[in-house]
């Protein structure tokens, strides 16, 4: 049972435009544009897991990489490397009630999905989560890829 309803989806016109024209990728082709995983199998089993659940739980918002997307500042997400900021209590609160560590009282749709999604996340799944975001910091963030605009010119 949903106890946080959520927001009535809804679809502006210009993402109503992208499909009608084809400008929007069908899904088969975002299937094929997913990366590979980034850790194999034999690596530390926490990461693997966290991985997992990132790759599952967090990419539907924050880009296929994780590494957030962008566009009008309704729809744009962050990159999440920006867990490395976090200690462990904060991330807790952020899974349980989609809040920020800088105070604010809303995250918009993150504190809709915190508070409906992750806090079902049991402690070692968040642990697990928690250990692999924080690897991010250190990868190079993707270039070139679909669900983020190129920076403009200088």
């Amino acid at each position: 049972m949903v106890e946080n309803p959520l927001p009535r989806p809804r679809l502006g016109w210009s993402a109503r435009w992208t499909i009608v024209t084809g400008a929007e990728n069908h899904m088969a082709q975002w299937a094929s544009d997913v990366p590979p995983r980034l850790l194999d199998l034999d690596d530390d089993p926490a990461l693997v897991r966290g991985e997992y659940l990132a790759m599952t739980a967090c990419n539907e918002c924050h880009g296929l990489d994780l590494r957030g997307s962008n566009g009008p500042p309704d729809i744009a997400t962050p990159d999440l490397a920006l867990v490395a900021a976090y200690t462990f209590e904060e991330f807790n609160r952020l899974m349980d009630e989609g809040l920020p560590r800088d105070g604010r009282e809303t995250l918009g749709l993150m504190t809709v999905v915190a508070r409906d999604r992750f806090v079902s996340f049991t402690p070692a799944e968040r642990a697990d989560l928690f250990a692999f975001l924080q690897t991010l910091i250190t990868r190079p963030i993707p270039e070139g890829v679909f669900w983020r605009r190129p920076p403009p010119p200088p």
